[in-house]
């Protein structure tokens, strides 16, 4: 083998591991994106045994810290009377914040909270109907 057809053999390898890399990393963002969504449909299908079980102190930092809350939103979870009050409001400003805070939502409850991560492991019956139904 010359060194022609080597280099031309390297660079045709490195060129198809370079367009595997490509097509894993854009197969691995698509799954991310379709997890979002089920998150949130997950989030809204466990609502009552989240709300029961959830500790919101242990997210307020976070939260803040990866941009899903502004210090506002903070205080008006921090305002209400009680635990529970304090998760549903929670649950709500996280809910209402869009898929990627949902996920890092999701990611945070898998470090402080493992067994309501496990729980958004689970399908819902909603899921399955909205993917039947296409949406």
């Amino acid at each position: 083998m010359n060194s022609d057809s080597f280099r031309f053999s390297a660079n045709f390898r490195i060129k198809v591991l370079d367009e595997n890399a490509v097509k894993r990393t854009i197969l691995f963002q698509e799954t991310l994106k379709a997890m979002d969504w089920v998150y949130g449909i997950r989030l809204r299908g466990n609502y009552d045994t989240i709300v029961r079980d959830l500790d919101p102190q242990k997210y307020w930092n976070l939260l803040y810290q990866e941009g899903v809350f502004e210090f506002d939103d903070m205080d008006e979870v921090k305002a209400e009377k009680g635990r529970k009050k304090q998760a549903e409001m929670l649950l709500a400003k996280v809910q209402r914040s869009g898929p990627r805070n949902i996920a890092v939502f999701v990611k945070a409850l898998n470090t402080s909270q493992p067994h309501l991560f496990e729980l958004l492991q689970t399908e819902v019956p909603e899921e399955r109907i909205q993917r039947q139904a296409g949406t």
